[in-house]
């Protein structure tokens, strides 16, 4: 397997190093979502990888020979990293679980294009039935 990190151009291959990509997913309180990691990431089993997972400006789960979680109370016991795809998933969402989770990344000493997928977590009014982002 490979990372694939470039694209072709007319008179040559574009090095896309730094560029990340971007996604934006909404749930409901309660529900669970899986993060996916960045598309093109395939990496080979013999290479040195580190992976790490951000909320907002925390480092929550980091991953090299093996996995770490390192968040605060707030998703105390709700996170899942998967060592196969590299996605995180967030259980029993709350409303305070929105905003940014940036993928990050280094596979063979070269730095991985960061992913940040923004997450908007909604509740219901019961008085109102409507839906509340925060």
């Amino acid at each position: 397997m490979l990372l694939q990190n470039q694209r072709p151009v007319s008179g040559g291959v574009q090095d896309l190093q730094g560029v990340g990509e971007s996604l934006s997913i909404q749930r409901r309180v309660g529900d669970s979502v899986e993060l996916p990691a960045p598309s093109d990431l395939n990496v080979a089993d013999d290479k040195p990888l580190e992976v790490l997972w951000k909320y907002k400006i925390n480092d929550i789960v980091e991953y090299k020979s093996n996995v770490k979680y390192l968040s605060s109370n707030q998703f105390n016991g709700r996170l899942e990293f998967n060592t196969k795809n590299f996605s995180l998933t967030v259980r029993d969402l709350k409303l305070g679980d929105s905003g940014d989770y940036i993928f990050t990344g280094e596979y063979s000493n070269v730095q991985i294009p960061a992913k940040t997928v923004t997450l908007m977590v909604y509740g219901m009014l019961s008085s109102l039935k409507y839906p509340i982002f925060i």
